[in-house]
C-alpha cells in the first residue's frame, strides 16, 4: 500500500489485516473504476434498512399511499402521490412504515435538501403536528449519498436508542 489511510475512523487497534485488506480493495476499486462508494453501499444498505426498522419498532407497510395524509387522518379515499398539498417536500425514495398495524412514519432519502424543501418540512411540522428527523447517515438507498428524512406523528416517534 502506497496510500495515506483515511483520518482515524477505526481505532488503531482495530485495523485488523482483514480490516486493512478490505480497505485496499476498496482504494484499488476507487482508482481503477471510481465507485469503491457503490461497492461499499452494497454492505451498508441492508444493514441500515434492518436498523432503521429494529431502532423504530416499524415493518413495511403495503399502502401505496406515500404522502402525508397516510399519517393525518381523515386519509383522502384517493391518493395521487405525489399531492399537490405537500408540493416541495424532499420525495426521493420514499418507504412507509406501519407499527402494530398502525401508520408510524414516512421516511425519504434525497441526495441534498435545500432551503425551499426545509421551509416546506417545517410547514408540514407546524400545520399538521407532525414530528420531522433529518439525520445525514442512516440512510438505506445509496448510504453516504443520501440523507434521511422521517416524519412520524408526535405519538408514533420512539426514543431512538443507536
Amino acid at each position: 500500500m502506497t496510500y495515506r489511510l483515511g483520518h482515524g475512523f477505526t481505532a488503531r487497534k482495530d485495523r485488523t489485516p482483514e480490516y486493512l485488506q478490505c480497505v485496499d480493495l476498496l482504494y484499488r476499486l476507487q482508482q481503477e473504476r471510481g465507485d469503491a462508494d457503490r461497492a461499499a453501499a452494497e454492505v451498508l444498505s441492508p444493514v441500515a434498512y434492518e436498523s432503521f426498522q429494529k431502532r423504530h419498532k416499524v415493518k413495511p407497510s403495503r399502502s401505496s399511499c406515500a404522502c402525508p395524509h397516510w399519517l393525518i387522518r381523515p386519509r383522502p379515499a384517493y391518493c395521487d402521490f405525489p399531492c399537490p398539498e405537500f408540493k416541495g417536500l424532499p420525495w426521493d425514495h420514499v418507504d412507509i412504515w406501519i407499527r402494530d398495524g398502525k401508520p408510524a412514519c414516512i421516511t425519504s432519502q434525497p441526495y441534498g435538501i435545500g432551503g425551499k424543501a426545509i421551509a416546506a418540512l417545517e410547514r408540514l411540522r407546524i400545520e399538521h403536528n407532525l414530528e420531522i428527523t433529518i439525520e445525514a447517515g442512516g440512510s438505506w438507498h445509496f448510504p453516504g449519498s443520501t440523507a434521511l428524512v422521517t416524519i412520524s406523528l408526535p405519538e408514533q416517534q420512539p426514543a431512538i436508542v443507536r
